[in-house]
């Protein structure tokens, strides 16, 4: 957990390359990191070397602060504790209902949330969210401009962003979530002074 302002900019600092020091402002020269690279998960890299594809593109004077990315390893977690939850809740169910043959509710919890997890992995490992110094661009061409962000809230491995307007959207699998919060809470603040 951040203990102090000085930890999140020095989270979101960006590295500068030659093409920055020319004044060029390039998608292929953006930079960003990772939210919860530094705490021994098996996320990805905190700078990928490759050219970066927006969800949607930049405005003109418009920065790349930060890339919010699922990681695998908290999604693995998160099923393996819903399976354990159906393991036992079907077990329950088998058992209060006096069938002789309980132990399948959790040979069947456990296969539901399996085949779950494999179904739903491919897409919700790849929702992508990105920071820039206006708005938080989602998957789906969601963008979300700063200033209409009312609350951010942490729920479990999620950040939930709510606006004015009354939408919600969610930021999963986030491996800190408080760091992640705490990020898009710094830029906005950032942008109100």
């Amino acid at each position: 957990m951040i203990a102090d302002e000085r930890q999140v900019r020095r989270l979101m600092r960006r590295p500068r390359n030659a093409a920055d020091k020319e004044g060029r402002d390039d998608q292929e020269n953006a930079h960003y990191v990772v939210s919860g690279a530094n705490r021994g998960l098996s996320c990805m890299s905190a700078r990928p070397t490759g050219p970066i594809v927006l969800n949607v593109p930049l405005t003109k004077g418009e920065e790349l602060i930060h890339s919010f990315l699922p990681c695998p390893t908290v999604f693995r977690r998160q099923h393996i504790r819903l399976g354990i939850g159906a393991m036992l809740a079907g077990t329950a169910v088998l058992w209060l209902l006096r069938n002789p043959y309980f132990w399948a509710g959790a040979m069947i919890g456990m296969t539901a949330i399996a085949a779950y997890g494999l179904l739903v992995a491919r897409h919700e490992l790849s929702e992508r969210w990105d920071l820039t110094d206006r708005r938080l661009l989602g998957p789906g061409q969601r963008i979300v401009p700063l200033s209409d962000i009312s609350q951010l809230r942490a729920r479990g491995t999620t950040v939930q962003v709510l606006t004015h307007s009354g939408d919600r959207h969610m930021l999963k699998y986030q491996p800190d979530r408080d760091t992640t919060r705490l990020m898009i809470h710094a830029v906005i603040n950032g942008n109100r002074k």
